[in-house]
């Protein structure tokens, strides 16, 4: 989702006529996937990308005789190793592509579906018509998924995720600035005078002082909302553990020593699939920017509905 925020803030905030690249359909491999998008004035790049840089130049020329023309373009690209390469970046996908050029009069609805799913923090459905035409390019907002049509693209935007820690001790700086860097919206929360940086300036970042019931109703929690209890304090984190399971929070994690853990009044809640204790993936992490990363890095990857396995080891299976 930070992608389609840089993009929407270089599509609301660029006065000069500018032009949406989406990649809308493929055939075999390709660098990006479908919806990868890019910004361009038709002099250069503005934000995003679609390809490695294999065709980058051309949509830019591309995008320059569009701003004159005033109409939606649907242009292919095929990046097979069979084709010949007319841009000379000797491409290395394997696949074709099928690229969709807008005009401002058009993606004003991505710009609104990208509201509607960070401030509403909604889910939203966008559709593209990709049929050849007086409508091609026309976009439509749904907040129920709709039919799908081999004619018509589909994507779902879903809001960024907010990250609740419970523990606002300095070892809270590098998850911070990892989930910053995803585009994340950080609650930085304790019950503890002092244990809140008086330092700490950043629009991503609200810090809440207070008990959990305290903090409960000041966080929005919602299904886009991953908890981790962090204060190293087990009888209270357990209390804000159980206050988090009442909402609707996918992910909830109790940081600890495995042998800290193994605590009897843990065993009711132990039954909420939800609840990751020790937290984070396998990383072999010992330093917190390390812990920080492999925390960052499950809660995406349950987010997402994936198991954060290795590509490489997946690709070896299916070959």
């Amino acid at each position: 989702m930070k992608e389609h925020q840089t993009l929407r803030a270089v599509l609301k905030s660029t006065e000069l006529p500018l032009v949406l690249a989406t990649l809308c359909k493929k055939v075999g491999s390709s660098y990006r996937g479908i919806g990868a998008r890019l910004v361009s004035d038709g002099t250069r790049i503005l934000s995003g990308s679609i390809s490695g840089g294999c065709i980058e130049a051309d949509l830019v020329l591309k995008a320059k005789d569009l701003l004159k023309t005033r109409q939606s373009q649907l242009i292919s690209y095929d990046l097979t190793s069979e084709a010949e390469d007319p841009f000379g970046y000797g491409m290395g996908c394997d696949g074709t592509i099928s690229v969709l050029l807008q005009d401002s009069f058009q993606f004003e609805p991505y710009c609104q579906a990208i509201d509607l799913a960070c401030k509403n923090r909604q889910e939203v459905y966008l559709t593209t018509n990709l049929t050849e035409g007086s409508n091609l390019g026309e976009q439509k907002i749904f907040y129920k998924k709709p039919d799908e049509d081999s004619e018509i693209l589909l994507e779902q935007f879903t809001p960024p995720i907010s990250l609740v820690l419970f523990g606002g001790g300095r070892d809270a700086e590098p998850f911070i600035g990892v989930a910053s860097i995803l585009g994340w919206h950080v609650y930085l929360c304790d019950y503890r005078k002092g244990h809140l940086p008086e330092d700490l300036r950043s629009p991503c970042v609200t810090a809440i002082h207070g008990s959990p019931q305290q903090i409960i109703q000041q966080v929005p929690f919602d299904k886009s909302t991953a908890f981790v209890a962090m204060t190293h304090q087990l009888g209270m984190d357990i209390e804000m553990v159980s206050e988090v399971m009442k909402t609707e929070s996918f992910y909830i994690g109790l940081m600890g020593h495995r042998q800290r853990l193994r605590d009897l009044s843990l065993t009711g809640l132990k039954q909420d699939g939800r609840l990751y204790s020790p937290i984070g993936l396998d990383l072999g992490a010992r330093e917190p920017s390390q812990i920080a990363l492999s925390l960052c890095s499950e809660i995406l990857a349950i987010y997402n509905g994936t198991k954060g396995s290795s590509l490489s080891a997946i690709s070896k299976i299916n070959l």
